[in-house]
């Protein structure tokens, strides 16, 4: 194999700005980001064999990466595939993986070259503890002079920083706006998204928008009987049970407070709403939620019968402000709670 072509400014700039469009999509988890990136430095280096590694742990001597993605069109690592863990010595490591163990000890760039094989470059893209670790991404040149010449690995370096600085920073600006311990919307942007949805309404009032409010049934008696613990698992559970029965880009949750969900739904009339909430209430209801003990650890054959009340209301032409429709669906919830809770109950009109 020849040398690698020397990227032009051209191209570097041009992959720039679909890198920086890529990691700023809110609307993106990080390993879709990250995977999405990949591909468009092994577009610009010409990569043999591209891979992106999640940090998943690391246990001692002992790095434990996930293969997020890895784009191997000839076969060189038939080792490596997608959601594949990799356990790695890091005071021993397989040759294979010495350059991973090198960009990770480092937190930066390692590049080896193999006279006669080829080189591999890989570079580390740091991400705080609570945002799962970081991740370690690069590719290989594969034959006899596959080697990395200095405009390829200063155009690798460039990109490695693009990468980091604009994934932290949408990490962290995203992290405004969610709910540290479900990882919801937060109060704040859920009712930001209420006024929002309710202008868009005003504006055309012929795509209905409903609002749904959401209580847990006895959360008091949970923590009072088991602990808060016990209490917080559960708001996560709710909350991700929730998020599975959400409308990817029509519907919006978050936590509005306390053991209480708000949920905004686009498109949607309060009567149609009726029985999609009424199923989320079921769900509920059959779901066996996790036991934790007070050491935060699951509790193996034991489990918690949870269930929710709902209220639902809907935006209308007589009202003049959002919180006229939430403070409907309160009342809603509210019926639901003195009749008898693990209800769903219509706002009057």
């Amino acid at each position: 194999m020849t040398e690698k072509e020397h990227s032009s400014s051209e191209i570097l700039i041009q992959a720039l700005g679909e890198l920086s469009s890529v990691l700023t999509d809110s609307s993106l988890d990080f390993d879709y980001k990250l995977s999405a990136s990949l591909e468009i430095v092994r577009k610009v280096l010409r990569f043999d064999l591209s891979i992106l590694f999640k940090i998943v742990n690391q246990i001692d001597d002992l790095l434990i990466l996930e293969v997020i993605n890895v784009d191997d069109p000839h076969r060189f690592r038939e080792d490596l595939s997608n959601g594949k863990k990799v356990l790695i010595s890091l005071s021993n490591p397989d040759y294979k993986f010495k350059n991973e163990v090198k960009a990770f000890e480092t937190g930066g760039i390692s590049n080896i070259n193999v006279p006669g094989e080829g080189s591999d470059l890989i570079g580390y893209i740091y991400m705080p503890a609570e945002a799962g670790g970081g991740y370690l991404f690069g590719g290989d040149y594969i034959g006899e002079n596959a080697g990395i010449n200095e405009s390829e690995l200063s155009t690798f370096k460039i990109m490695c920083n693009l990468l980091s600085s604009i994934v932290m920073r949408s990490y962290y600006k995203q992290m405004a706006f969610k709910d540290a311990l479900t990882g919801l919307y937060n109060s704040r942007f859920i009712r930001q998204e209420l006024k929002r949805g309710f202008e868009k309404f005003r504006r055309n009032p012929n795509i209905p928008i409903s609002v749904v409010m959401c209580d847990i049934d006895y959360f008091k008696k949970i923590n009072d009987d088991y602990s808060h613990i016990q209490g917080d698992a559960v708001l996560q559970e709710v909350g991700e049970l929730l998020l599975s029965q959400m409308r990817k880009s029509f519907d919006i949750l978050g936590r509005y407070g306390g053991e209480e969900f708000l949920v905004i739904m686009e498109g949607v009339s309060r009567d149609d709403a009726m029985p999609i909430v009424e199923r989320w209430c079921q769900e509920m209801e059959n779901h066996v939620f996790k036991r934790i003990d007070e050491q935060g650890q699951v509790i193996k054959d034991e489990g918690l019968s949870v269930t929710m009340s709902f209220g639902v209301s809907d935006f209308n032409s007589s009202m003049e402000e959002a919180k006229s429709s939430l403070a409907q669906a309160d009342k809603a919830l509210y019926a639901s709670k003195e009749n008898g809770r693990n209800k769903v109950t219509l706002a009057a009109k």
